[in-house]
């Protein structure tokens, strides 16, 4: 016959087991998904120097806004031709306060029942048109000289 001692510390190696399993899947499971959350990272970099890529190759007007708007991207053309068009800095401070409320519109603006994710006007002459990003930000291009 067994003790209650045993039975107890049989229960127990029982116990411990079983939480080492839970522990070791836990952490393969930790491991998978550090490794995705790295996957993720090395795609965002490389479409964020695609990105960039494409605005230096292009030669228009072109201003990345994010959902504050303050300017996350532009092109070559746009740094050339915009004083003090900068990284970081807020589009009011880089473009003219018509096109500030030409993007403020399409980001302030739930989507249309068509589903439009773009806005065209020209109200200072310079053909602009707003494209708005999925993630909440624009695209601000600017035609013309």
């Amino acid at each position: 016959m067994t003790s209650r001692s045993d039975d107890g510390a049989d229960e127990a190696a029982v116990l411990v087991a079983d939480m080492r399993a839970a522990v070791e899947d836990a952490t393969r499971q930790l491991d998978a998904l550090a490794a995705e959350v790295e996957a993720r990272r090395t795609a965002v970099d490389d479409l964020e120097a695609l990105a960039d890529a494409l605005l230096d190759l292009c030669d228009v007007v072109v201003v990345v806004v994010d959902a504050r708007r303050r300017v996350a991207g532009l092109s070559r053309a746009a740094g050339d031709r915009l004083e003090g068009a900068a990284i970081g800095r807020p589009l009011t401070s880089v473009v003219p306060p018509a096109l500030v409320a030409l993007v403020d519109d399409l980001l302030d603006e739930q989507a249309d029942a068509t589903g439009a994710d773009a806005a065209g006007a020209d109200p200072v002459g310079d053909g602009a048109k707003v494209l708005r990003l999925p993630g909440g930000g624009a695209v601000l291009v600017l035609r013309g000289p």
